[in-house]
Parts: C-alpha cells; structure tokens; sequence
C-alpha cells in the first residue's frame, strides 16, 4: 500500500501554468478539492516573490511559498521572509568582478528592500536581454552607480540574462573560478527571450527550503509528492516520495522521476491531482 501524501510541491513556469502563464480553472477546482482533502498546496518557484505570490493567493494559499529558486521562503498573506539562504555577500566582490571581465551584466535580487526586490547599473552598458529584463521590471528595479557598492546585505541571488550558449561559457568560467562558493543553474525563460544564469547561495535548493516548510508541519519527505521540469527542480523530485516530470520536462529532469506525465504542464499536473484524489498515486516508472 502506498503510503499517505501530505504535501504536493508545485512549480510553476513549465508546470503549473498553463501556455499563457495562467492556472486554468479546472485545474484550480482540482487543487481546491485536493486541499479539502487534507493535502497542503506549496508552490516552488524560481520567480521573485512579486511574481508568484499573486498566483498564490488565486489558489487561496496564505502561507509558505518557495521562491527565487529556494532562496527564501516568504509568506504569502503578510509578505514576511520565514527562511531565507542568502548569497555569501563576501563572495560578490569576485563574482561581479568575473562577470566584468565575461561582459556580462548583473542583476542583484534583493531582500533589503519593501519597494523594489533588484539592483541594477545604470543601462548604458548592458545588453538587449538584460535590457529586456530591466525594462519589463522596471518598477522594481533600484538603479545603483556601482554594485559593489549596493545595499544589499540581504543579497538573494545574482541573475544574468543572454542566450542559452553564451551563459553556458559563462556558467562554467564561474564554476572553475569560485570554486564551489556559489551554486549555479541556467533557467530558460518562457516570458523573455533570453535565459538566464542563476548565482545562488551554494547550499541553497527548492528541495531545502521545501524541507524546513515540511519540518514546521511534521510532514517527512516520503509523504511529499513533488512536480516539475526544469532543473532547479532536479533534486526536490529526487528527494521527494514521489517525484513527477511533466512531458515537457527536460530530459535530465525526466531522468531522476518517479513519473513521467502524459500530458505537458498544467494537463500533467491534473493527471497527478486525480490520481491523488483517488487515493493511488500513479504507478511507479519500472
């Protein structure tokens, strides 16, 4: 007999949200019914707070939600940070000074701050993604002569936006130069053009911040189910009970599941929902 899930984990972009990046109602209908049944609801996302929490509060969700990729973990009815692994600020000084010397601009994300969650340089040397990025949030954006030199001692993360090859370079020029000071992960964007290359806190994971959420309600990691697709969420599905790809997942993300949807995004979540509603999760890939 297949032991009682407490916790469904959702992420969000390639997953929970539809192609127009909404929850589509039946979707929503099937959540509200699995919450009912006892089943708590936790989004994990990669977005920043402000991007996520509305989604959130559609679902009727009021209190832990995973963002920024783990970071931290905020509460959606107050806003307030319940956990947080911060970026080694002592590291930062390098890790821009590498960048520089890549070409590529930073982005500081940002908890310091209640009316703006990123830093940026004023936009004369940037490029056209990191342009586009800035632009699309620009009411949030705090603009700085000289990032060093920002306040931000409650650094989240440091994104960079260009295409998929150029931060691969990047990525593994970070790697070999900060020696396992920072983790990194190249996340494709499906609201931007470009992808970006996320510089987090090296201990710093969705399935950590998943796990402290898990402890304060006495949930263990065998009665989580979890669900995603990119890569960020590689080690919650592995180190959930039960860990689900949607179809659309990345192939080393489909690798370390337990299931592999039919369906892609929303349509594969519901498939998981039904058949945690009939008490029977789905059968175990063999």
């Amino acid at each position: 007999m297949k032991p009682q899930y407490r916790l469904l984990a959702l992420d969000m972009d390639g997953t929970l949200l539809n192609e127009e990046f909404a929850i589509d109602p039946q979707t929503a209908q099937k959540l509200a019914a699995l919450s009912a049944g006892g089943v708590r609801l936790v989004l994990c996302s990669g977005r920043r707070f402000c991007a996520a929490v509305g989604y959130a509060k559609e679902l009727g969700l009021s209190g832990p939600i995973v963002v920024n990729n783990g970071t931290i973990v905020k509460e959606v009815a107050t806003g307030r940070t319940l956990y947080a692994e911060y970026f080694p600020r002592e590291q930062l000084p390098a890790l821009l000074h590498l960048l520089d010397d890549i070409g590529l601009p930073a982005v500081l994300l940002t908890d310091d701050y209640p009316d703006c969650d990123f830093c940026v340089e004023p936009a004369e040397d940037s490029n056209e993604y990191h342009a586009e990025f800035v632009n699309r949030n620009r009411d949030m954006a705090r603009v700085v002569r000289n990032l060093a030199e920002a306040r931000c001692e409650r650094l989240v993360q440091v994104n960079v936006f260009h295409t998929y090859p150029t931060l691969l370079a990047a990525e593994e020029r970070i790697r070999e130069a900060m020696d396992g000071k920072v983790g990194t992960a190249i996340i494709r964007h499906l609201k931007y053009r470009a992808s970006s290359l996320d510089i987090v806190s090296p201990t710093a994971s969705k399935w950590k911040a998943l796990q402290w959420i898990a402890e304060q309600w006495r949930i263990k990691p065998e009665e989580i189910v979890a669900i995603g697709d990119e890569v960020n969420d590689i080690e919650m599905i592995r180190g959930a009970g039960y860990g689900v790809a949607v179809s659309n997942a990345l192939d080393e993300v489909k690798a370390v599941a337990d299931y592999v949807t039919r369906e892609p995004q929303n349509l594969g979540v519901e498939e998981v929902i039904d058949a945690l509603l009939q008490c029977a999760g789905p059968a175990r890939a063999g």
